[in-house]
């Protein structure tokens, strides 16, 4: 097409001129474009440390840990049983999961299992603030069943009424706010009012735990030398509202192929975490190699990269594609097969995901992490251990105490 020609041959010539530019202004200064290079460069660099996060113990001088992300002692695992039945309570009491419940209900399990998979992929990292491993068990599966049975009934029974009384169904609670505000009262536009309010704690509630923290929390562990949580947050909540979000919300079909969306890719991702976890590794991990980023690392695998969860990772995704591509745009038709596969993506993708992980790691072994996986200790004893370490400030990353990272 002659627009997307001319968008391509923007940016170069967009440079070209850029570049002409500086030449220009580097030869009035009496500056060689080498030297021009060499100082942005260097001031590149000192910008670099200026971000770089302090600690207790100074700057950190490498890049694989910080504070955020090194493991949890005693005196910050403080998050009970009813810490985590909050968070699943927060998490599920806001717009997705009434509107969820309100909307196609035919496909209602893959939609719910879809808007939490994002919750089971990041859950480890709230789960290690736990003071026990049963406080985050116990929370969650009280909470989660409660809160999200709960929420999607009321959807239901509430876009049922609005059908009746407004002789349309308001299925999203903004537009259902809007429609009391224009066919009631004073009393009514008071309750509009109060439910804005809670419609926006709901929101505030839900986004941070659930979308702010979990950015933060990936970001901080991607780039710990310069990304701490807080500053992944902020990153995150910029890069949301970029992506436009209230258009994923426009329609309840668009609304359920994004929530399905989820599933389709979060599915295999989960698969591979747990089959790593009670397979591959048996339960058993080194976690000063976790922090370490060289050969040394007996997860340091090929240049740093397990190319066998890639792998597995794409054999668990595509079954669903053509499906999941079928349903968001409607002009592609594929085979009913597809679309039943699609309908249960999650599932598929987590047990294909789990299969071929497993599998690769026995037809292709990686020769240090066999090694330690069958001569450690058992899982009870390793952990114990390191807790006590970790507890007393002697556990080691490399060269340094973690209560120094």
């Amino acid at each position: 097409m002659p627009g997307e020609v001319r968008r391509l041959e923007f940016w170069p010539a967009c440079t070209a001129n850029i570049f002409t530019i500086l030449r220009h202004y580097a030869e009035s200064q009496g500056l060689r474009m080498y030297e021009l290079r060499s100082g942005g460069i260097t001031e590149m660099n000192r910008i670099l440390k200026k971000l770089e996060i302090e600690h207790e113990g100074g700057t950190l001088p490498d890049p694989w840990i910080n504070f955020d992300i090194k493991p949890i002692e005693a005196g910050r695992r403080t998050w009970s049983a009813w810490t985590f039945t909050t968070y699943w309570v927060l998490i599920n009491s806001n717009i997705s999961s009434y509107m969820t419940g309100s909307s196609l209900i035919a496909l209602g399990l893959h939609c719910t299992i879809g808007a939490i998979s994002a919750g089971i992929l990041n859950q480890n990292d709230y789960a290690r603030f736990a003071r026990k491993p049963r406080d985050a068990i116990l929370g969650q599966v009280i909470s989660f069943p409660i809160s999200s049975i709960v929420c999607s009934v009321i959807g239901v029974l509430v876009t049922a009424a609005t059908q009746k009384r407004f002789g349309k169904s308001h299925w999203d609670l903004p537009s259902l706010i809007g429609a009391i505000i224009d066919h009631g009262g004073s009393r009514s536009r008071a309750a509009a009012f109060f439910a804005g309010g809670a419609l926006v704690i709901s929101q505030i509630g839900v986004n941070i735990p659930g979308n702010a923290l979990s950015g933060g929390f990936d970001l901080a562990a991607t780039f710990p030398k310069y990304i701490n949580i807080r500053r992944g947050a902020y990153i995150t909540i910029a890069l949301s509202v970029a992506c436009n979000p209230w258009k994923l919300v426009s329609t309840a079909t668009i609304f359920l192929s994004v929530l399905s969306s989820y599933a389709v890719f979060l599915g295999p991702m989960t698969g591979l975490m747990i089959s790593a976890w009670f397979i591959v590794h048996r339960r058993k991990l080194k976690v000063e190699d976790l922090y370490t980023g060289n050969r040394t690392s007996i997860y340091w695998f090929s240049h740093g990269f397990n190319w066998r969860a890639f792998i597995a990772w794409i054999c668990g995704t595509v079954p669903s594609l053509p499906g999941f591509i079928a349903t968001v745009n409607t002009d592609v038709h594929v085979p009913v097969g597809f679309t039943r596969i699609y309908q249960l993506c999650f599932l598929v993708g987590f047990l294909i995901s789990a299969f071929v992980y497993s599998g690769l790691h026995v037809l292709v072994p990686d020769r240090k992490l066999q090694e330690y996986v069958s001569t450690a200790a058992s899982p009870v004893v390793l952990i114990r251990d390191y807790r006590d370490s970790i507890d007393r400030g002697q556990g080691l990353v490399g060269n340094k105490s973690l209560s120094d990272a």
